[in-house]
């Protein structure tokens, strides 16, 4: 019995750390990579994905003169209190 319940445990803690793993989606524009790049860094992982999790938390973006054709990823900065994408030629929302 007592074999079990080490095995249930090991098993629920692996889980846990598998569902742990950071949440990505790669970005489309570039241009707009470049600007979180350049302001907001932590935002990406080492394969310059955003991560979600971390988008979330973002409260302001302004973006002005990046040359941004596509913000899709924009859905996941739920956060947003401010956001400034003028002077951008974006044909995608």
């Amino acid at each position: 019995m007592r074999q079990i319940k080490i095995i249930l445990a090991l098993l629920s803690l692996m889980l846990c750390i598998t569902t742990l793993k950071a949440q990505t989606v790669s970005i489309v524009d570039g241009n707009f990579k470049k600007f979180l790049l350049d302001s907001l860094p932590t935002v990406l992982d080492a394969s310059q994905n955003l991560i979600i999790a971390n988008a979330a938390n973002v409260t302001e973006i302004k973006c002005q003169n990046y040359n941004i054709t596509s913000i899709n990823e924009l859905v996941y900065f739920t956060g947003l209190n401010t956001l400034n994408i003028s002077k951008n030629p974006i044909t995608t929302l």
